[in-house]
C-alpha cells in the first residue's frame, strides 16, 4: 500500500509541473491595426509580412471635366460622401489655394471638389469672367453626375460673384460667397440674391478695399432671401488670403466648416 500510494503521488506531482509549464500565448504577438499609415520617410520601410487594410481618407482623385461651352477645366476631388462642398478661387488664381481647406472639409464626410477657373492653371479657355458661372455649373453637373444627393458652393473673390450668379440650381444646399465683388462682367444684384432660396453666407473684412465689402455685407443683409448670415472680419485680408492672416485664421476656418456641419 505505501508503494502504491508513492507512484499515485509522484504521478500526480508530473502533471502538476507539466500544467506549471505549459506556455502562454503573448499578448503582444499580433500588434493593433493602425487607422492610418505611417507617412513616408527618406528610407523606404520594409513591408510587414501580413499588409494591413488601410482605413484612411480616400486618396485625391484627380479628375477633367467640360463646361456647355466645351472648355476642359482641370480639377481634385477630396473624401466622398453624398453632399459635394464645391470650392471656386479667386481671379488669377488657381485651386490650389483651397486644397488646405479641403483637406479639413473633408473630415466632415462630404466630398470636396477644387478646380482650376477656364484660363488658370491647368485649365484650357481664356480667363473670361463673365463665363465663370458656366464652370460652376459644370462643377455641379460632374457632382451630380457622381451621385450628390446636394452641393454648397463656397467662392472666394470673383470666385464668390460665380457662386452668387449660380447659386440658384436646384441641387444647391448652401452658398457662402468670400469677399464677393459686384463689377462687371459678374455684377451680381438683388434679384440675383432674392432668387437664392438655400442658406447663404456673406464674409468679409473690415478695411478690404477702403470698406467697399462692408457696404456690399449691408447690401446682402439688406436683399438676400432668408435663410442668410454674414460675417465681417477686422483686418484687409481678401478671399481666400483670409487663411493667410493669424489673427482671424481659425474662426474664419470654423464658420466655413460650421455652415457644411449645418447644411450638408
Amino acid at each position: 500500500m505505501t508503494n502504491r500510494r508513492v507512484l499515485v503521488l509522484l504521478a500526480l506531482g508530473g502533471l502538476w509541473i507539466a500544467a506549471c509549464t505549459t506556455p502562454t500565448a503573448a499578448s503582444t504577438a499580433t500588434p493593433v491595426p493602425s487607422a492610418t499609415p505611417a507617412a513616408p520617410t527618406a528610407t523606404p520601410i520594409p513591408p510587414s509580412p501580413t499588409p494591413v487594410p488601410s482605413t484612411s481618407t480616400p486618396a485625391i482623385e484627380s479628375v477633367t471635366f467640360t463646361t456647355e461651352d466645351g472648355v476642359e477645366l482641370d480639377g481634385r476631388i477630396f473624401g466622398q460622401g453624398t453632399t459635394w462642398v464645391i470650392l471656386v478661387h479667386m481671379l488669377q488664381s488657381n485651386q490650389q489655394t483651397w486644397s488646405e481647406f479641403a483637406e479639413l472639409a473633408r473630415q466632415e464626410g462630404v466630398a470636396v471638389l477644387t478646380f482650376d477657373l477656364r484660363g488658370h492653371g491647368n485649365s484650357g479657355g481664356s480667363r473670361d469672367a463673365e463665363d465663370f458661372p458656366l464652370d460652376v455649373a459644370a462643377a455641379i453637373g460632374l457632382a451630380e453626375a457622381r451621385g450628390a444627393e446636394g452641393v454648397i458652393l463656397m467662392g472666394a473673390s470673383m470666385g464668390g460673384a460665380a457662386v452668387i450668379e449660380s447659386g440658384a440650381a436646384a441641387s444647391v444646399r448652401g452658398v457662402v460667397a468670400i469677399s464677393a465683388p459686384s463689377v462687371d462682367p459678374l455684377k451680381w444684384d438683388a434679384q440675383d440674391l432674392m432668387s437664392i432660396t438655400a442658406p447663404k453666407l456673406f464674409v468679409a473684412t473690415q478695411e478690404d478695399t477702403d470698406g467697399y465689402y462692408v457696404q456690399l455685407v449691408e447690401y446682402f443683409d439688406t436683399w438676400a432671401a432668408e435663410p442668410k448670415e454674414s460675417k465681417v472680419f477686422p483686418g484687409a485680408a481678401h478671399g481666400t488670403d483670409l487663411f493667410a492672416d493669424s489673427a482671424i485664421r481659425q474662426e474664419f476656418i470654423e464658420l466655413l466648416l460650421e455652415f457644411i456641419r449645418t447644411h450638408k
